[in-house]
């Protein structure tokens, strides 16, 4: 249980970006999640699913992150530890997350959205790019100030340099 539960942090990790800090990983979760619900209320609607509301949506979602989490962990855990070739090993999750997404929660959208497949299909999908591009935005968003950051503190350590040169001469 120890190996699944590290594995399950390792996927989170890969999925949100390593960013070193938990808190900064538990509000991008939260964000991508409240974004994965507003997506599936609002293209819910548009597609004609019959009950869908914010928490059915958000019942939805939250399913879908534990499903998907869940089957990349178990197989990251049990299955890539046997595989030998590495890119097989990298791959594994990711095509299992698929499978489960296909098998269990479209299956498990259109019981509690009250939908066809095709329509949960793309209120489901719309809404896992939803939430993929902003953590893509914010990952980009914290690697430009984390750029800028180390570049204006170069800047600044040069600008002392000169400084200090300048009055040493005089």
């Amino acid at each position: 249980m120890n190996s699944l539960s590290a594995e399950l942090v390792r996927v989170v990790q890969v999925s949100l970006g390593q960013h070193g800090s938990t808190a900064l990983a538990v509000v991008l979760g939260v964000l991508a999640l409240l974004a994965a619900a507003l997506v599936v209320n609002f293209v819910g609607e548009i597609f004609g699913c019959k009950l869908v509301n914010s928490s059915r949506a958000s019942l939805v979602v939250l399913a879908t992150a534990v499903v998907l989490l869940g089957a990349a962990a178990l197989i990251g855990v049990y299955m890539c530890s046997r595989i030998s070739s590495a890119a097989a090993a990298r791959w594994l999750p990711l095509t299992a997350a698929v499978v489960a997404f296909l098998a269990v929660v479209l299956p498990l959208a259109r019981l509690i959205l009250k939908a066809g497949y095709f329509q949960a299909l793309f209120t489901m999908g719309l809404s896992l790019a939803a939430a993929a591009a902003l953590v893509a935005v914010v990952n980009a968003a914290i690697g430009m100030t984390k750029a800028g950051e180390s570049s204006v503190g170069d800047s600044i350590g040069r600008l002392l340099d000169r400084e200090r040169l300048k009055e040493g001469i005089r």
